[in-house]
């Protein structure tokens, strides 16, 4: 929409009193034109930052880190098993293979007992032998463990 348009705009819908703050609004929300004179749309208002995944607790999964994911440059979560049980989040590197970054294991199928991840369902003991090490907590629903050595 043209600033020519949205004026002509502005200027009809001030005549009816209830059309006057749908106008202005419209206005706010309209594009702009940025210093390429392409037409932009407004920055997200400044709020809140949305929290890492598994830093509050809130979640239904127990977050696994097994590489760092600074590594990749792309990210795809897969269901493995059953709906809610076990996803498998992998890591794209440069070089377009596909890796595992971390595993997301339903509570139900796992609880924390002193620090400490304990399988309940023999799907959850199956993915934590395949693990090198025992998960360690960090933070939340955030734990660690050592998988296969990475090769991005």
């Amino acid at each position: 929409v043209e600033r020519a348009e949205l004026k002509n705009f502005l200027r009809i819908g001030t005549q009816n009193s209830e059309q006057t703050n749908f106008s202005k609004t419209f206005y706010k929300l309209g594009k702009t034109k940025n210093q390429e004179g392409k037409m932009a749309t407004p920055t997200k208002p400044k709020g809140r930052e949305r929290e890492t995944p598994g830093a509050t607790g809130e979640i239904g999964f127990y977050h696994i880190e097994v590489r760092p994911k600074e590594d990749y440059k792309r990210f795809r979560a897969q269901d493995v098993g059953e709906k809610g049980g076990i996803e498998r989040v992998g890591g794209q590197c440069e070089d377009g293979v596909w890796e595992t970054v971390k595993w997301l294991v339903g509570k139900e199928l796992e609880h924390v007992e002193n620090g400490r991840l304990v399988a309940d369902h023999r799907n959850a003991k199956e993915l934590f032998d395949r693990l090198d090490s025992e998960p360690k907590h960090i933070e939340g629903n955030s734990f660690e463990a050592k998988d296969r050595a990475s090769d991005c």
